[in-house]
């Protein structure tokens, strides 16, 4: 999944602030099997990675917004928070994972603030059934190497203004080879070319070391 948050302009004194929301045909996932290249370029000379470095990389995933759904579990006995609101009480039996069959992972689906409500977590797949809030990307082997790949996630506003997430590195044991890859061992790849990372969620935090199997 990813979490795509529509920033605007702001200003000392503004009052109100305007969105142009999310493009929602924009949003992606891609993957660079090759991790000796990079996934990530800077466009315009700032230092920050800010562009895919191949739109057309052959393992591109669409992903669509996960409506708002479930509810927030707040523990009853954490006392006051600050000096106006008190904790919740509402216990797990009433925060059930989502899904059919409360298959999902998650218990809560939030959107983005405003009149528009924008979905602000995005997932894989039609949303629906079992995988409501979004199913696993099966890569091809066709292409994909033993070892670390690179993924990072692009989404645009509807003025066109674009985004990118830093890169996520995983390790990945293709079934249709007979090894084995062993990236505990091996150095993680920066997955940018001359530039450094936009902050987000997985910013200097260490390389990955998830184990992702093809399918046969």
């Amino acid at each position: 999944r990813a979490l795509v948050w529509d920033e605007t302009n702001t200003a000392a004194g503004l009052s109100v602030q305007y969105y142009s929301g999310i493009d929602p045909t924009s949003v992606f996932l891609y993957a660079q099997p090759d991790s000796t290249q990079p996934i990530l370029e800077d466009s315009d000379g700032d230092g920050i990675c800010d562009k895919i470095v191949d739109s057309a990389l052959p393992f591109k995933q669409p992903l669509n917004g996960v409506p708002q759904q479930g509810n927030p579990f707040y523990l009853g006995n954490d006392g006051p928070i600050g000096n106006t609101c008190v904790a919740g009480v509402l216990t797990p039996s009433q925060t059930p994972n989502l899904c059919l069959d409360h298959a999902s992972d998650m218990f809560r689906v939030i959107h983005r603030d405003g009149p528009a409500k924008d979905p602000a977590v995005w997932g894989i797949g039609d949303l629906t059934g079992l995988e409501c809030t979004g199913g696993q990307w099966e890569l091809p082997t066709t292409g994909a190497k033993d070892g670390w790949i690179c993924l990072a996630a692009f989404a645009a506003d509807k003025v066109g203004n674009k985004g990118v997430s830093p890169p996520l590195r995983v390790c990945m044991d293709n079934s249709q080879t007979a090894t084995v890859p062993n990236c505990a061992a091996a150095t993680a790849p920066s997955c940018v070319k001359n530039c450094t990372p936009p902050p987000g969620r997985w910013h200097n935090v260490p390389p990955q070391d998830a184990l992702v199997e093809p399918p046969n």
